[in-house]
């Protein structure tokens, strides 16, 4: 068994604050027994797996790895509120409503909108006002967008 695939999904339904609290507990004895949630939902994963799992989640190269990730989050200028689906998901939802596929701009707000309509914060709402401007400006035929130099390159100041 692979005990990185499935992961998330495990420690989202396992462990009520997701890897944090696994992370929190991971020194600690009781890790070692598999919680209820997962004997309960995941029966596939015996004791033995979940051993070699908790091992896993104590090596240096676990450490090293989350440490990098932890870091590389942090860079992260336009967190996404796509969970695990992400694009993939929003973008079949898209075509099945609307029969074609969402342009970049589109797409990239898609994934910054909470289920409330609601953008996550403010810097958000003026990027979205910013690409609904430059799209109006391309329907008027008042400016073109070519290449990778789009709208949503332009409202993010990347150009």
């Amino acid at each position: 068994m692979n005990h990185r695939v499935g992961l998330e999904c495990l420690l989202e339904s396992t462990f009520p604050f997701g890897y944090l609290t696994l992370e929190d507990h991971i020194d600690e004895e009781t890790v070692w027994q598999r919680p209820p949630k997962v004997v309960h939902n995941y029966p596939t994963i015996s004791q033995d797996d979940w051993e070699k799992f908790i091992e896993y989640r104590r090596t240096p190269e676990f450490k090293r790895l989350s440490e990098q990730e932890s870091e590389i989050r942090k860079k992260i200028k336009y967190g996404s509120t796509g969970g695990r689906d992400g694009y993939r998901k929003r973008d079949q939802m898209h075509f099945e409503k609307t029969g074609k596929w969402a342009e970049r701009h589109t797409r990239w707000l898609d994934m910054r909108v909470k289920p409330n309509g609601e953008f996550k914060n403010e810097a958000f709402k003026i990027i979205a006002d910013t690409i609904g401007d430059f799209s109006e400006q391309e329907t008027q035929g008042s400016f073109e967008f070519v290449g990778i130099d789009d709208i949503l390159t332009k409202a993010l100041g990347n150009a």
